[in-house]
């Protein structure tokens, strides 16, 4: 048995048969296949890599766009509708303004101020439509009798 080197590749057995196969991979068409079947594998790779990060950025934007929605709307909600802002919207009427002036009552007395709650306020004027409007904290005094 003798073994010859071939220029192309490694040795090979000279009382050897032909392989067809051997004919078939050492085609130039071979080479072609691979590549294109290497840059068919990597165009793949790349197409689920670009979707991944799509989908990572969009799942991102719309957490964050949620997020916003959600503080937005715990800041800025407003309280539901009393029987006295459908009043007041059905019969808009002046607001009572107060005028400033100078007070008589020193500063340390003014300080321990007395705070009413709205059923006490509202019996300030018996016998006199009036409605606390606006959410609590942040209600004004409506008189309903009084005229533009």
């Amino acid at each position: 048995m003798s073994v010859v080197q071939t220029a192309k590749g490694p040795a090979v057995n000279a009382d050897r048969q032909p392989n067809p196969l051997d004919e078939l991979l050492a085609d130039s068409r071979l080479e072609e296949l691979r590549a294109a079947a290497l840059e068919a594998g990597l165009a793949t790779v790349r197409r689920r890599r670009r979707r991944r990060v799509a989908l990572r950025s969009a799942g991102a934007a719309i957490s964050l766009l949620a997020f916003a929605a959600l503080i937005s709307w715990m800041l800025f909600r407003r309280a539901p509708a009393t029987e006295h802002d459908q009043v007041a919207q059905a019969n808009p009427a002046p607001t009572a303004t107060v005028a400033a002036t100078e007070s008589p009552i020193p500063v340390a007395e003014m300080s321990a101020v007395r705070h009413l709650t709205d059923n006490e306020l509202l019996a300030l004027f018996p016998g006199r439509p009036v409605a606390l409007i606006g959410p609590p904290g942040r209600q004004r005094l409506v008189f309903l009798d009084e005229l533009r």
